[in-house]
């Protein structure tokens, strides 16, 4: 089974795209979308809005292609981080 950083990419190329053209959709440089596809970074919220906007899908499915290796965090983690600040 493909990981999201390769779903990512499959993506891309299934499209027609290059790594130019998918920053440009996401407002983006191309050396930060090549390090989405590299599994180096990931994106903010609003960059993440951008792409699920463009391609018609929520936030949530668009979290799909670059949550190779993040954690989300579940309530009570967020709840103890609360506690702590």
């Amino acid at each position: 089974m493909a990981n999201q950083r390769q779903q990512l990419i499959a993506f891309r190329r299934g499209l027609g795209y290059t790594q130019e053209h998918m920053a440009s959709v996401m407002g983006i440089s191309t050396a930060q979308y090549c390090r989405y596809e590299a599994g180096i970074r990931t994106p903010r919220p609003k960059v993440l809005q951008r792409f699920a906007a463009h391609f018609g899908m929520t936030e949530w499915q668009a979290v799909y292609f670059f949550a190779h290796d993040v954690a989300i965090p579940s309530c009570s983690d967020m709840a103890r981080r609360d506690e702590d600040a």
